[in-house]
């Protein structure tokens, strides 16, 4: 059952969830592999991403569809996004995970996750998702046109990056409560 939120809530439960997750990492810096609470806090943003982001009636389909999160392999985060949104909704839509090893198998996601830094190689896939309405979050070693959300390391915390233009593009609408704990860019 999802639970009605008051805005003011909402914008509390976001700054505190936010706060949470930010200072949960370690000052350490970043290994190569991302160290298992790194992966928890990048799957609870991603999570927390659809509660909000508002996306076009066309792209979300029936009532009590499910919202699909998703994976370009290959995944690191093995199994900790199932964890993070066991039996969870957001407005009343069911949470689901989905992985595969073709972009064209995602586009009907609602949040695909490119894992990779190496922004050359992230190029193909960003266009193939182009126009499909998803928000498109990264690790790339720099801002990219078509990603919506970025993650960054800095000083050992995982912090966000939005990408205003490539939301727009798609057709999707950020609340302003997302917005002020990002750094936004706009292409």
């Amino acid at each position: 059952m999802a639970l009605a939120m008051t805005p003011r809530f909402r914008v509390a439960g976001l700054r505190a969830c936010v706060a949470a997750l930010l200072l949960a990492l370690p000052a350490a810096g970043v290994q190569a592999q991302p160290p298992e609470l790194e992966l928890k806090v990048k799957a609870a943003f991603l999570f927390n991403f659809a509660r909000f982001v508002s996306w076009p009636a066309r792209k979300l389909g029936d009532d009590g569809a499910p919202l699909w999160l998703c994976v370009l392999e290959p995944d690191l985060f093995d199994g900790v996004l199932e964890e993070m949104v066991a039996d969870k909704s957001v407005d009343g839509r069911p949470m689901a995970v989905r992985r595969s090893a073709r972009v064209d198998d995602l586009r009907s996601c609602h949040i695909v996750f490119i894992g990779g830094r190496d922004s050359a190689a992230l190029a193909a896939p960003l266009e193939a998702l182009r126009g499909a309405g998803v928000l498109i979050v990264t690790e790339a070693e720099r801002p990219l046109p078509g990603a919506a959300v970025r993650f960054l390391i800095d000083e050992g915390r995982v912090r966000l990056e939005i990408n205003t233009a490539a939301t727009a593009r798609e057709q999707l609408q950020v609340s302003s409560r997302l917005l002020s704990v990002a750094q936004v860019v706009r292409e």
